[in-house]
């Protein structure tokens, strides 16, 4: 299988739904907003959530299509608030997100984006869950804002090697660091702090490990 087509009437795919299926590159959908509610129920329930433990030759791309227009720049319409789990899981055509009137980020749901290089999340996204970022190889910048809760974006940019710059927002009562990333040295990644707030940041722990 090469390509999946799938209609906006599906709300589930079960664990394993894809299960083996190496080769597909190409998924088609019609309406981005009923994507973003499907449940995706475990490892490879979404096309293109290929657990590849062999070493199973896979597509370099694989690519969104949307109205069967390729999606490079993913923008979410009015009314969508919420990123289900796995959505857009190992999406690489995807170099660019305008969230809009997103307020959560489901776990995986953006993790093997391998075509993200820099991402800023709004204000008024308030929850980032698990692993969201999870294996972004080409990430290189993360912005997040300061309504993102103080118990949010666990483990979100795990694996993200390239990752050199992280921009935060918040200006008091700096949230317990989350285990955002795991690049080491941790040193090697600079973290950017509002003007004034150096020192809160310097003396919080896991904050501090960063340039």
């Amino acid at each position: 299988i090469s390509s999946v087509t799938i209609p906006p009437s599906i709300t589930l795919s079960g664990n394993e739904a894809f299960c083996n299926c190496y080769a597909i590159e190409s998924l088609y959908i019609t309406d981005l907003a009923a994507w973003c509610n499907i449940y995706f129920n475990g490892s490879e329930s979404n096309p293109f959530n290929i657990d590849d433990l062999f070493g199973t030759p896979s597509p370099e791309e694989r690519t969104l299509y949307v109205n069967g227009a390729k999606v490079t720049t993913l923008t979410f319409p009015d009314g969508v608030t919420s990123i289900g789990d796995r959505a857009f899981l190992g999406v690489t055509s995807i170099t660019d997100i305008q969230f809009n009137q997103v307020t959560y980020i489901g776990q995986h749901s953006f993790a093997r984006c391998n075509g993200l290089t820099d991402v800023t999340i709004p204000d008024g996204v308030i929850d980032i869950s698990f692993s969201a970022f999870h294996d972004c190889t080409q990430l290189r910048s993360m912005s997040i804002p300061a309504t993102l809760s103080s118990n949010s974006g666990l483990a979100m940019m795990y694996n993200c090697m390239a990752l050199t710059d992280f921009y935060v927002h918040w200006t008091e009562n700096i949230p317990t660091w989350m285990g955002y990333t795991n690049k080491s040295p941790q040193t090697d990644i600079t973290l950017h702090v509002p003007c004034g707030t150096e020192e809160l940041y310097n003396d919080a722990n896991g904050w501090n490990g960063y340039t």
